[in-house]
């Protein structure tokens, strides 16, 4: 009796492994190795800075000229000669310190200043201002003092600023009555002080030169003088 063996059947190909969905912020372009970099050529680049470019005063005698460059150099010789002076201080106080206290050791009246005398007797003043540094807290001087010396000798010190430019101005009146009260009430008007004045609005500033004749311009500045500032910062390089 014969058998018939069935045919076997092939084996069907092992499908591809699915693609891996790109996680967020991944590239698939990214290098295997190395640092991770965020491709940002589709953002333009930032502009190299430049130097303003404003309008240059007509000289037709040359004066301007003349002055400018005496001011740019006097300036540069002036900040030379600041450096040194300040330097020069610093050291003589170091000296007169050395001295200070030694000299005024148990005396209850001090004198506010020192004398230092140049080879041909011309005097300069060094003065000890009742004047220190403010501190954050009293770390630093405490361990120094001690518990009862620093309770003796520290206060804290207060400070407040309001800026009346940002109070909306129907409510500057009720703000300023209630200030006076308060501290009408705690016997601290003294401690209370302030400045008041008129001054240009900040659109004036533009506004001046189209809403104002030259005549006028030049007469308002008379009574009112606008700040000018004559610098070298940043102009040093010579135009070409």
């Amino acid at each position: 009796m014969s058998t018939t063996t069935a045919p076997k059947r092939k084996a069907a190909p092992a499908a591809p492994p699915a693609a891996e969905t790109p996680k967020p912020g991944s590239s698939t372009n990214s290098p295997p190795v190395g640092i991770r970099k965020l491709n940002i050529g589709a953002v333009a680049a930032k502009p190299a800075s430049t130097k303003t470019a404003y309008p240059v005063l007509t000289d037709t005698t040359g004066d301007i000229a003349k002055l400018a460059g005496d001011i740019f150099d006097e300036s540069a010789e002036l900040e030379a000669l600041e450096g040194s002076i300040g330097a020069k201080k610093g050291e003589l106080r170091s000296l007169a310190l050395a001295q200070y206290f030694p000299l005024h050791r148990g005396k209850g009246e001090i004198p506010t200043s020192l004398i230092a005398r140049s080879a041909d007797g011309r005097e300069v003043t060094v003065q000890f201002k009742n004047s220190y540094k403010v501190m954050p807290d009293e770390s630093a001087v405490a361990p120094i003092l001690g518990d009862e010396r620093t309770a003796r000798f520290l206060r804290q010190k207060l400070g407040f600023k309001i800026e009346g430019d940002k109070i909306p101005e129907d409510a500057l009146e009720p703000i300023y009555e209630g200030l006076v009260a308060l501290f009408a009430e705690h016997g601290a008007q003294a401690a209370l002080t302030g400045t008041q004045g008129i001054v240009p609005t900040k659109d004036f500033h533009t506004l001046r030169h189209t809403q104002l004749t030259e005549e006028e311009n030049r007469a308002f500045d008379l009574a009112c003088p606008i700040q000018v500032a004559v610098g070298t910062k940043g102009r040093g390089e010579k135009a070409r």
